[in-house]
């Protein structure tokens, strides 16, 4: 997280971010506490999540007020 916070505020900071890995690596509990640490409005951010079960997982773990900015990247058929 202090290594997200440090590039975030540096000179290339403020740019595009991904955060990937396997399951159960802790992705959406970094990003929560990204955006905490950060002090980050949704209007800031863009979360994309592939899947339903991901943007409900992410949701848990965001400040209030951002539920709805968590959206999944597929649309439903």
């Amino acid at each position: 997280v202090d290594a997200v916070v440090a590039w975030y505020g540096g000179p290339r900071g403020k740019q595009h971010f991904a955060l990937g890995g396997p399951a159960g690596t802790g992705k959406t509990t970094v990003t929560g506490a990204v955006i905490r640490k950060l002090g980050l409005q949704p209007e800031q951010v863009m979360l994309i999540a592939p899947t339903g079960k991901a943007v409900e997982a992410l949701k848990d773990r965001l400040p209030r007020g951002w539920k709805k900015r968590a959206k999944s990247g597929r649309r439903a058929a």
